[in-house]
């Protein structure tokens, strides 16, 4: 669950001594629930491309077909 590795993420962080954490994606979700559970687990939090849609949450603002859309034009140059 998030709140399993949230924990996690605060025990690996209690024995470095505060570092700054990067989270992408899904990390970025769990330092963000981390740091609401522990906010003095962490000196500083760089939260890359967090999630803003999932269960009970709003939809992406873009479907998939304008991502997918966007590689092929970016691999086409």
């Amino acid at each position: 669950s998030l709140d399993a590795m949230a924990d996690d993420a605060i025990a690996l962080a209690a024995s470095l001594g505060h570092p700054v954490v990067l989270g992408h994606s899904m990390g970025a979700r769990i330092a963000i629930r981390a740091a609401r559970r522990s906010p003095d687990a962490f000196s500083g939090l760089i939260l890359v491309d967090p999630p803003m849609s999932g269960p009970s949450r709003r939809p992406y603002p873009a479907q998939w077909a304008w991502y997918g859309d966007s590689i092929r034009l970016a691999q086409e140059g």
